[in-house]
């Protein structure tokens, strides 16, 4: 379990490394992870095109890795209309067009981009930055990477004039006014031509877009396509086929609300949709890396989740439990399998990047840890980009900087806490059954270690006899691996307190 503690204390730790800058059944949001097709050797197809032509990936990497480098290190020399040697990096016609040399960097060629050979400091390239320390070994590999994958850059055009930039104080005060941070309101349901196609309110939302771009409706799709779609969606399984004939057999109005709720009560509708958030949150099973070390009892939350959809938890339920189950006033209790649900819940805080046990003794990689769990949390419980403003307040949304290390102070004061996931009441069955054992043992443990005791000083005479090189007949009749254990014991004690045995001799 998670434990807070001085959320303010060694702030500095996060930052050192500056390398690679309701119900659940009837409001689950999908989370579509797209993935980064690769870009092809040699091309600058990547980096000629505009920003929507780039994955999402591409774009998440250059304004992780790469932008952030670029402002840091380059752009104070070589921006602007006078920029050092012509060559603005401010911009991809800038490096395209390049400066007294020629284009600075050649997409998909690492070894023959000038930029690349600069930052290197190799060969006739003037060392960059110009006056400076040689970039971190870790920003150097994030451009030879970028310069790999082709060079994608979003930025079409050179950057405005520069104005005058407001106070962060105004800029969060016009930021937190936006649609996407106010309240949810209830929207007046739009009029459409075709009325007859509606069957509920929310039909008459897609239908007026539709409408409005001149687009007819899709026709209605059969009943068997139609309970086809419905389990799939539900439960990620095609419906058994006496589901099917049951389901085309009955004609009534009530038939696919019945499908519905059917396929709800199914164990496979919470295998299905715990996935998605499992997604959400970066579940894993290992942690992958060097040494790819389980995730310890991770499956303890793939099935709490699996549980909380199917049992129809309410989804703030399931957010307060997972930031701060151990902390709730009233846990949710699972009386069936005799466990303490909230308690697992901060098991969201050991999903994601993780690495072994030395991690912390490195610079740099603890903090990327931390970097992924902030950008998880926020992602996840608050649909923000919190991580975005690590080096710098957020571009976009209301998120300071201060925002970011304040939220990194909370995690990196934090300490685990083991706990038993099981009831008062079924860790007091254990307890009884415990003191019950106990209550049998007692009485012949007590007569064995008596027999045992008497026993004590014909070993010890016999063992101090054998130290002193003339046993005689004091061993007869003893246990030799007792005795010689005892006259370890002894050897022991003169070897290592000689002093206190010589009291004890005389």
């Amino acid at each position: 379990m998670l434990r807070l503690s001085h959320p303010t204390q060694n702030l500095e730790r996060i930052g050192q490394s500056r390398e690679s800058v309701v119900s659940l059944r009837k409001r689950v949001s999908l989370a579509v992870v797209m993935g980064l097709l690769p870009w092809a050797s040699g091309s600058i197809h990547a980096a000629e095109g505009d920003a929507q032509d780039l994955s999402p990936a591409a774009l998440e990497f250059f304004e992780s890795k790469i932008r952030p480098a670029l402002v840091e290190n380059c752009t104070v020399c070589h921006s602007g209309e006078r920029p050092q040697g012509n060559l603005r990096l401010d911009y991809r016609g800038g490096w395209q067009q390049g400066g007294m040399s020629g284009p600075a960097i050649i997409p998909g060629n690492v070894d023959l981009s000038p930029l690349i050979r600069a930052i290197r400091h190799q060969g006739s390239a003037a060392p960059m930055p110009l006056g400076g320390e040689k970039l971190a070994p870790g920003v150097i590999a994030a451009f030879e990477r970028w310069v790999s994958m082709g060079a994608p850059d979003p930025r079409d055009a050179p950057p405005a004039a520069p104005v005058v930039e407001k106070s962060w104080e105004e800029t969060f005060r016009e930021r937190s006014r936006w649609w996407s941070l106010q309240p949810v309101v209830r929207p007046p349901v739009p009029g459409v031509e075709q009325e007859q196609w509606s069957d509920q309110d929310i039909d008459r939302f897609i239908l007026a877009k539709l409408e409005e771009n001149g687009l007819p409706p899709a026709q209605r799709a059969g009943r068997a396509a139609l309970l086809r779609r419905l389990s799939f969606v539900l439960t990620g399984l095609p419906p058994k086929p006496e589901d099917v004939s049951a389901f085309l057999s009955d004609p009534g109005p009530g038939a696919y609300a019945d499908a519905v709720d059917r396929l709800l009560a199914s164990p496979h509708f919470g295998e299905r949709w715990a996935r998605h958030w499992m997604d959400v949150v970066r579940y894993t099973d290992t942690y992958g890396y060097e040494w790819d070390v389980p995730a310890k009892g991770s499956w303890r939350f793939r099935d709490y989740l699996i549980r909380a959809f199917n049992a129809d938890i309410p989804f703030d339920q399931l957010l307060r439990e997972q930031i701060a189950g151990d902390l709730l006033p009233h846990p949710r209790i699972n009386i069936s399998e005799q466990i303490n649900e909230s308690l697992i819940g901060p098991m969201f805080f050991q999903m994601g990047e993780k690495r072994h046990g030395d991690s912390v003794a490195f610079n740099g990689i603890y903090q990327e840890m931390l970097d992924n769990k902030i950008d998880a949390f926020s992602k996840a419980f608050q649909a923000m980009t919190v991580a975005c403003a690590r080096c710098h307040d957020h571009k976009l949304d209301a998120i300071s900087q201060k925002d970011y290390y304040a939220l990194g102070g909370v995690f990196l004061s934090s300490r685990w806490l083991v706990n038993t996931v099981d009831t008062l009441d079924r860790n007091r069955e254990v307890l009884d059954e415990l003191s019950a054992l106990k209550a049998k043992l007692r009485t012949p443990l007590a007569a064995w270690w008596l027999e045992q005791a008497r026993d004590i000083p014909l070993y010890l005479r016999a063992a101090q006899a054998r130290i002193d090189g003339h046993p005689g007949k004091l061993a007869n009749g003893l246990d030799p691996s007792r005795l010689t254990a005892w006259e370890k014991a002894l050897k022991f004690e003169l070897e290592e307190n000689p002093e206190e045995a010589v009291k004890q001799s005389s």
